[in-house]
């Protein structure tokens, strides 16, 4: 992994614990998080637990991503995209926010050529299963 995105990676149990450190790494507490409303409950529970305020995205329909034209970006601090199956969300429509990167659905996933996990301040990928 740190081969394909030219950058240290941390082996860890599972990809929620790497969202909740890279969010406990990146983003301090009382910061306002967009994220996608299509995510395991848990997610939204770790960032609780990072002392975040989430703030739930608009969703495009053509793929169910973060719909970042509707979004209103003036009042995050950062934002946590799902690449819902596979497809990307609008990285480049994020610069200049602390981008956390959730690229469990979206291993092999590339925009122009770059992959994901490498647009934001830490990408975290998963190999579990779950049951």
């Amino acid at each position: 992994m740190a081969e394909r995105t030219g950058r240290h990676c941390l082996r860890l149990p599972s990809n929620r614990l790497g969202l909740y450190l890279a969010l406990r790494h990146w983003c301090t507490p009382g910061q306002r998080l967009l994220m996608s409303p299509i995510s395991a409950d848990e997610i939204l529970f770790l960032v609780l637990a990072a002392g975040l305020r989430p703030v739930i995205a608009p969703l495009s329909p053509r793929d169910g991503n973060i719909d970042a034209a509707r979004a209103d970006l003036s009042t995050v601090d950062a934002v946590l995209t799902t690449n819902l199956y596979g497809l990307p969300d609008q990285v480049s429509a994020f610069s200049g926010k602390i981008l956390i990167e959730d690229v469990a659905h979206a291993l092999e996933t590339s925009v122009g050529g770059r992959p994901l996990g490498t647009f934001g301040q830490a990408g975290v990928f998963s190999l579990s299963k779950h049951p």
